[in-house]
This record gives C-alpha cells, sequence and structure tokens, in this order.
C-alpha cells in the first residue's frame, strides 16, 4: 500500500506517494536530477516527457507531465491516478510495471505538474497474435470489479515471455455490464481485429452500445479482414480465436 506524505517548499507544496520503501522522500528529488541531468529521453510530446535512467543498482523510468488538467469531479489528477493504477494492479496481481513513487503540485487554479517514476522491463508493443493476451488481462481487471480508461491496444506490451499491462489508468466500474463493454468497443476501436474475437458481438447490449457511440462519431464500424492480414501465417486468426475460448 502507498504512502502519501508532503513536501514543503517556498514556492509549492509537492505530495509525494510513497509505493517501494526499498525509496524515501529523499529519493524524489535525486530521482529528478538524475533524469534530467543523466537520463535518455524515450519520448516526448507536449503533455509529458519520459526518461530512462540508473540509479544506484535499479534502471528507473521517470514520467515528467506539464500542465495536467483536474476535472471538475475527478478525486485525484491524472498523475496520481496513474500512480494509484499501478499500485492497484500490483496488489490485486495484475502483472504491470513496478511503480516508485508519484510527486504532484498545482501550477495554477486546475493544473498541475509532477513526475511518476516505476521500474524499468524491456518491453514492445503487443502484436495481432498476443491480443487474446489482453482481452484475457481486461476480463481479469473488470472481474475484479475496475474499468479502464481510455482503453487502448498500444496501452499493453510484450517483454518477450507475457503480456502485461502498461500504460493504462483504472478507475471503480459503477456500471457493471455496460462498463465492460464500453471498454470492448474501445479496444475495437483500436484495433477492427478485436471484434473478429469477441463470442458476444451479437449480444443486443453491445450492438446497441456501439450503435449509439456511432452515431456520436466515438466508435465505427470494422472493415473485413482478408486472410493474409496476419504476417505470421494465413491460419493466425483461427489460432486466436480457438485460444480465446478455451
Amino acid at each position: 500500500m502507498f504512502k502519501k506524505s508532503v513536501l514543503k517548499t517556498e514556492k509549492n507544496t509537492k505530495k509525494v506517494m510513497l509505493s517501494d520503501r526499498r525509496f524515501n522522500l529523499k529519493s524524489a528529488q535525486e530521482f529528478i536530477y538524475f533524469a534530467n541531468s543523466r537520463g535518455i529521453i524515450r519520448e516526448n510530446t507536449n503533455k509529458m516527457t519520459k526518461y530512462i535512467f540508473e540509479y544506484k543498482e535499479y534502471v528507473i523510468i521517470g514520467e515528467y507531465y506539464k500542465k495536467i488538467k483536474k476535472g471538475k469531479f475527478e478525486k485525484d489528477n491524472y498523475i496520481f491516478s496513474k500512480f494509484k493504477s499501478l499500485e492497484t494492479m500490483n496488489r490485486r496481481a495484475i502483472d504491470t510495471f513496478k511503480p516508485i513513487l508519484a510527486m504532484s503540485y498545482k501550477k495554477n487554479e486546475n493544473k498541475y505538474e509532477g513526475w511518476i517514476f516505476y521500474h524499468y522491463r524491456d518491453t514492445e508493443i503487443c502484436k495481432e497474435n498476443q491480443y487474446c493476451d489482453i482481452l484475457n488481462i481486461v476480463n481479469n481487471i473488470h472481474s475484479k470489479g475496475y474499468f479502464i480508461k481510455n482503453l487502448d491496444a498500444k496501452k499493453f506490451n510484450f517483454d518477450g515471455k507475457k503480456v502485461y499491462a502498461g500504460n493504462i489508468v483504472l478507475s471503480k466500474n459503477y456500471f457493471g455490464k455496460i462498463g465492460a463493454i464500453y471498454n470492448y468497443i474501445q479496444l475495437k476501436n483500436s484495433s477492427f481485429v478485436f471484434e473478429k474475437l469477441y463470442d458476444f458481438k451479437s449480444n443486443i447490449i453491445y450492438i446497441l452500445i456501439d450503435f449509439i457511440l456511432k452515431m456520436l462519431n466515438i466508435s465505427k464500424d470494422v472493415p473485413e479482414i482478408s486472410k493474409n492480414y496476419f504476417q505470421d501465417s494465413r491460419e493466425e486468426l483461427n489460432k486466436i480465436s480457438s485460444k480465446l475460448k478455451r
């Protein structure tokens, strides 16, 4: 379980969440120094910069978030929501990154800046022949009473041996089956291959929600997949479908 603490500076009050007890509040400032001075930038957008750096015997990923907005009805900003999601998944035996600490402070009335640090894993984005494993993880998360915000296949990773949850944020699923189906539609929209794997696509609730989302331009139609779509083999789709139904 994470520990929440406060660091007071001259300009800001910085809230820190600590998960890995091998580190402490002082580590937060050291991580920032190592990321900025020795880190290698792995990703850089207008909202987030991702660094990889070595700290003692550890290899660490640091994500610096710039001017993140907090919704009016949200308990936490995105930084703490993502960190809590990593902590929850580790606690509920859902394989993902191992969180270390997160730090956030207000930039102005409704915008935040801050960092998330977690242990590095050598990974790659999942390929189509690993989509059934993604579905198994999503089903596991649903079974524990959670919904995945902005679900996308690219938010799952493969480390050479197994698929695991990556850059995802959880929330309590107060809508039950409807929330789960909404997640499945999000997956289908990230890659139309998923709907070819669904054994519930004829379910009236799935059809109705998908129809409504299409009317709102949130969902999209699924094109036909040619037998040559998969590079591995012509039979890959059948292999995935049969594995999913076991």
